[in-house]
């Protein structure tokens, strides 16, 4: 039995390095207060390009858009009530950032601030042979997205009239 585990043990970073070569590294995400609010940060650590399909929040008190026009919030509402959209959120190139918008739903106003908000990414890779869609996720509270969005409105220039 100890021999069997100084064999895999040995063998762990040789089948590391192998997934990695295959599957490759999922892109990374995390929330950062802007000076025009809560954004959703995606970084694409791939040395190819990734199609980012959609990103769900669940439960769904959150949205997330590429924009401030209306087809972008229109799109970010859709999604939100699991209206089936056909075309790619966004194409990202290698070592690329992507900056989503964070909308609140009226769900997340009287949402418990210790509830925790699944956050999706579905993504894939637009040089593999096979069409595999990936996902990625990270949790976060209301409390924490509440937090954030004040930071948010702290950053906001403001305007002093004397």
């Amino acid at each position: 039995m100890i021999d069997w585990l100084a064999w895999a043990k040995m063998a762990q970073p040789f089948v590391t390095s192998l997934c990695g070569h295959f599957v490759g590294k999922r892109p990374e995400m995390n929330f950062l207060p802007e000076s025009d609010g809560v954004k959703l940060h995606i970084r694409n650590p791939r040395a190819d390009t990734i199609v980012i399909e959609d990103v769900e929040a669940s439960p769904s008190v959150l949205g997330f858009a590429t924009g401030n026009e209306v087809d972008d919030l229109t799109r970010t509402i859709l999604h939100q009530r699991r209206v089936p959209i056909e075309e790619a959120l966004a194409t990202m190139s290698p070592g690329s950032d992507l900056r989503l918008g964070v909308v609140t739903f009226d769900p997340f106003n009287q949402s418990a601030p210790d509830q925790i908000i699944k956050v999706t990414t579905h993504w894939r890779s637009v040089n593999h042979s096979v069409r595999e869609k990936r996902k990625v996720s990270c949790k976060t509270t209301v409390r924490a997205i509440r937090d954030l969005k004040l930071d948010a409105e702290r950053r906001r220039p403001r305007l002093w009239v004397v």
